[in-house]
């Protein structure tokens, strides 16, 4: 009896640790399997640009995902800003050298995930993920996260 409890006791212990681990150390995932949506769109200075790439998540729904990546073109590092349900009209446009305009919203109904966001401080995740994320908190990704 004590030999099987303690097999209950370790496998309860593998899943809330496994748990914890996907909860806590999202990374909004490689997007190498993802597709380009939108082509770069570099900013007044040219010193970033954005893209937008999509993965279709398929199901019954067969929606996809997007999510607005920037490179910094000096040092080429990249950096997700924006991940959310993809909608039917999809648009980047820079209001400055640190704003980035996210249009993403439905063409029929009233679904609207658009957002400004400052490339060098936000960063918005429909789920939320990104924002409970230890990792990307400490590395210092971001100092304000939205979530629907």
């Amino acid at each position: 009896m004590k030999k099987k409890y303690r097999i209950i006791v370790i496998i309860l212990m593998i899943v809330s640790l496994a748990f914890v681990i996907n909860r806590y150390t999202y990374t909004f995932g490689s997007l190498e399997k993802a597709e380009i949506l939108i082509e770069s769109v570099e900013s007044p200075d040219q010193r970033q640009s954005a893209r937008v790439y999509w993965k279709p998540v398929g199901g019954v729904t067969g929606h996809s995902e997007i999510f607005v990546e920037v490179t910094f073109l000096k040092t080429e590092q990249t950096k997700v800003i924006y991940h959310s349900i993809g909608e039917d009209l999809v648009e980047l446009k820079w209001i400055n050298n640190e704003i980035l305009d996210i249009k993403n919203q439905s063409a029929g109904e009233d679904t609207n995930k658009s957002i400004r966001l400052n490339i060098f401080k936000e960063i918005y995740d429909e789920n939320g993920a990104a924002c409970r994320s230890i990792v990307l908190n400490l590395k210092s990704y971001y100092q304000t996260c939205y979530k629907n």
